[in-house]
């Protein structure tokens, strides 16, 4: 036990980016084992053996800023996925639009003919019709 304890002493081990990795070879292998295909199989074989070198590397510095920007590239993908699921439960109610200064999103309730628009943001005023 003590051998064990020393040979992953300073090794970096899981993190969200190994998790992932991790989950992604598990939905290969089972695609690639219903369809019989050589491609993927040797695939999710290769991203197996990237997350085995993640745990096994004693590289910390690097492993954790690959972790880092997979987590800001999640976080990213994470919250443009719950806008769009947000204006896909508004759209009978409201219109987006961005305004033309800032691009920034600004919500107007449909059915309001043409609004005057006030971007909270940057304060410009555009008209646009609901």
């Amino acid at each position: 036990m003590e051998r064990l304890r020393k040979f992953f002493y300073g090794r970096h081990g899981m993190d969200q980016l190994g998790i992932a990795l991790f989950i992604i070879y598990i939905a290969l292998a089972v695609i690639s084992s219903i369809l019989g295909s050589l491609l993927l199989y040797i695939l999710s074989f290769a991203l197996f053996g990237y997350v085995i070198f993640r745990i096994l590397s004693r590289n910390n510095v690097i492993r954790t800023a690959e972790n880092t920007k997979f987590l800001y590239g999640w976080y990213n993908f994470k919250n443009k996925w719950r806008l769009w699921i947000q204006r896909m439960r508004d759209r009978k109610d409201y219109r987006y639009f961005a305004c033309p200064n800032c691009r920034q999103k600004v919500r107007v309730p449909k059915g309001k003919g043409k609004v005057n628009i006030t971007c909270p943001k940057c304060g410009n005023k555009f008209i646009r019709k609901t």
